[in-house]
C-alpha cells in the first residue's frame, strides 16, 4: 500500500470520528487543533463505532500525528 492511499485512508477515518463527536459537542468547531486531537484520540482508544479495518489504520496514531494529518491539505 503506497503512502498516499493510507493517508487518504487515514484521514477519511478522522474525519468520520469528527463527524461522530460534532454530533455530541456542537461547540467542537471552535475547539483547538490540539483539543479535537485529544478527543479523536480518546474515541480511537475507546474503539467507538469503528470497523476492524478502520481500528487498524488509526489505533496507533498518537494525538500529536492526528493533529498533523488534520492539519495537511489535501
Amino acid at each position: 500500500m503506497n503512502d498516499t492511499t493510507e493517508h487518504d485512508k487515514k484521514r477519511k477515518v478522522l474525519t468520520k470520528i469528527i463527524k461522530d463527536l460534532t454530533q455530541d459537542n456542537i461547540d467542537m468547531y471552535y475547539n483547538s487543533t490540539s483539543d479535537t486531537s485529544n478527543l479523536i484520540k480518546d474515541y480511537i482508544d475507546k474503539k467507538k463505532n469503528l470497523s476492524k479495518d478502520e481500528l487498524e489504520l488509526v489505533q496507533d496514531m498518537s494525538a500529536r500525528d492526528i493533529s498533523i494529518l488534520l492539519s495537511i491539505n489535501s
